[in-house]
């Protein structure tokens, strides 16, 4: 979905049929500059915002990194709102206007 230090995948889920989506991601520290930054605890921020980039439905920032991967899990998206990742150098930040739409994500297998 992005790079930056890490690469960043994400794919969504639905639990009912009528009901919002999950968007599951995952981040990995595959690059040199990317382990170097989970090393020092630097993690992943993650958010869903729906109309207006200030209206975050659903956000976290992780850094609990295993085997070099991060994984987070966003619920009450629709497939209409927006999804940002990036790397949490400086903490959370104001998510950007090139998000993904979540509509257009793939469905996790």
């Amino acid at each position: 979905m992005r790079s930056d230090a890490f690469t960043h995948y994400a794919c969504v889920e639905r639990h009912r049929t009528d009901g919002p989506w999950w968007v599951r991601t995952t981040s990995e520290a595959t690059r040199p500059s990317g382990r170097r930054a989970a090393a020092q605890g630097i993690g992943v921020w993650t958010v869903i915002t729906r109309g207006s980039d200030r209206n975050q439905i659903s956000a976290q920032s992780r850094d609990g990194w295993a085997d070099g991967r991060l994984r987070t899990t966003l619920r009450k998206a629709r497939s209409t709102d927006r999804l940002w990742m990036q790397g949490a150098y400086y903490g959370p930040t104001e998510p950007w206007r090139d998000g993904v739409r979540v509509g257009r994500l793939a469905v996790c297998d």
